[in-house]
């Protein structure tokens, strides 16, 4: 993610997020991600309930990949770096780290399609596109 634009959000490790070793669950990994997204597509000027109430469009998770490195673990204040991999109008690519004390704990992606209601592929919205692709 290097000489790329990224958002930076952060997230503090609850009790509930950790399994019985006391680091963060694995799964939790992508909760952490669904906030880093949220945080950037809304530093853009969208968010998921305005993308899904007036343009009637979902962006499911259609793939995923994280490598784990090192654990979070509870009560540490981690930061979540979000940036995008690839745009197109069929497709968005969301790339992320997640950090701690400036060591990067996992890093990976997420693919997303834009459907509608029905769940039928569409295209995203030209306005979204245009400012997703001067973000790249």
């Amino acid at each position: 993610m290097k000489d790329k634009k990224f958002v930076e959000s952060y997230y503090r490790v609850l009790y509930a997020d950790t399994d019985q070793a006391g680091v963060m669950y694995y799964a939790n990994y992508l909760k952490v991600f669904e906030l880093g997204r949220a945080e950037f597509m809304r530093v853009l000027g969208f968010t998921y309930k305005e993308l899904e109430e007036k343009e009637g469009i979902i962006l499911p998770v259609v793939e995923t990949y994280i490598k784990y490195k090192a654990p979070a673990r509870y009560d540490e204040l981690i930061t979540v770096k979000t940036t995008l991999k690839e745009v197109k109008s069929f497709k968005i690519v969301f790339e992320y780290q997640i950090c701690y004390n400036h060591s990067i704990l996992a890093y990976g992606f997420t693919k997303h399609v834009p459907v509608n209601k029905e769940g039928k592929i569409v295209r995203l919205p030209e306005a979204l596109l245009e400012v997703l692709k001067e973000v790249l």
